[in-house]
């Protein structure tokens, strides 16, 4: 089984998990990123990002409305969230939001 970012021992998170942990990226100042990949291998680091428009009030919310767009464009795809930390030009944490339908 192959396994991804920070909770890939867990079982898939829940719609409303993925709130919580939106919430709690927002809340330490990281920038929300979506990205997604055909078939993702170990040796790709580089997943496509998903393009987030410019928007002035940012919440988990928003965020849940952007991953459930490109869950919905890209259904064969592994989707995951990102945490970006401006500060410490790094990612706090990343996991996957939704497997590829063949996949479930």
């Amino acid at each position: 089984m192959r396994r991804f970012e920070t909770f890939s021992f867990l079982p898939p998170l829940t719609s409303n998990q993925v709130h919580m942990q939106a919430q709690d990226m927002l809340g330490k100042g990281q920038v929300p990123m979506i990205e997604f990949a055909d078939q993702p291998t170990p040796e790709e680091v580089y997943w496509k990002t998903w393009p987030i428009p410019e928007h002035k009030e940012v919440s988990a919310s928003w965020v849940m409305t952007q991953v459930d767009a490109c869950s919905r464009r890209f259904p064969y795809s592994y989707v995951k969230l990102s945490g970006f930390d401006p500060k410490k030009k790094t990612y706090g944490q990343s996991f996957l939001v939704k497997i590829p339908l063949e996949m479930n």
